[in-house]
């Protein structure tokens, strides 16, 4: 009986989806999804792409400030799309519609059987690195999270489903036939910037133009963010955060927070998911 309930739920939750987007007058295929694991460059991307389509159009424009990006991408999917919680914002400019599609909707959540039919962008952070990083930006510089946790390795062991089944889910995804879904290592778009973005650019359909692509990365530098960051937040929705929102975004910082006991019991708890260290650029 549950299982029927969970079905007919699911059902559900599949005709609102679809329902919202007929409202729209928009199809799935309308929407790129960027569905990342927390703390692995969803703003780079975000500021990367805005400065490129809007090079696209003025090839002499300004950096895009962090109000004016976000503005680009105004819509979670969990809570604009696929609930209730939020109502779907228009993207200012069009932006996504001048390359072609509707909205390129953010979200941290796992993989959902409603994406089906979008293309979906998943970038990932090799987990220790992620761990040190989120540590950080939540229990060091929110005080809203302030000292509830001591160190990287208790993020690992309070916040490891946050991390590990969002992963799984878009690996599995990714094995499929379908190839709706491209993934990216935060290691690899750091240290091969221009190689990756330019494979982003064409899985999106999007011509590229090299002196194009330079200035929107030079745009995007964290030297520029971070000159922006003095007038105003990078994370608009994280006002409250002190200090700065950028960090090291080293690779490898790891090896400064974690025992060698630490990390025994990391990679104990990662096999236990099929996931090794192997998987990842750790340093």
């Amino acid at each position: 009986m549950s299982n029927l309930k969970g079905i007919l739920r699911g059902g559900y939750y599949n005709y609102l989806y679809f329902k919202k987007l007929n409202k729209l007058n928009i199809n799935r295929n309308q929407i790129i999804i960027l569905a990342t694991i927390a703390k692995s460059g969803t703003h780079y991307f975000k500021f990367l792409l805005s400065n490129y389509i809007n090079l696209m159009s003025d090839r002499d424009a300004k950096p895009m400030t962090p109000n004016e990006v976000n503005n680009f991408f105004p819509n979670i999917w969990h809570k604009c799309y696929s609930s209730n919680s939020q109502s779907i914002q228009s993207p200012s400019k069009k932006p996504m519609k001048f390359i072609g599609y509707f909205d390129m909707p953010r979200t941290h959540v796992a993989y959902d059987s409603r994406m089906n039919g979008s293309k979906i962008l998943h970038l990932y952070r090799n987990p220790l690195d992620y761990c040190v990083s989120m540590y950080f930006y939540k229990y060091v510089n929110n005080p809203k999270f302030k000292n509830k946790l001591k160190s990287p390795y208790e993020v690992f062991e309070k916040e490891f489903e946050k991390y590990i089944f969002p992963y799984i889910s878009y690996r599995k995804q990714s094995f499929s036939k379908n190839n709706y879904i491209l993934r990216i290592s935060y290691e690899d778009f750091i240290i091969k910037t221009e190689i990756i973005f330019k494979i982003i650019l064409n899985w999106l359909g999007v011509e590229v133009d090299i002196e194009l692509l330079e200035k929107a990365i030079f745009s995007s530098s964290k030297a520029t963010l971070k000159r922006m960051e003095k007038k105003e937040p990078i994370h608009t929705n994280r006002k409250n955060l002190k200090g700065s929102f950028l960090r090291s975004g080293k690779i490898g910082e790891w090896k400064n927070y974690f025992s060698d006991e630490q990390l025994n019991n990391i990679k104990k708890k990662l096999l236990e998911f099929n996931i090794s260290l192997d998987e990842f650029i750790i340093s």
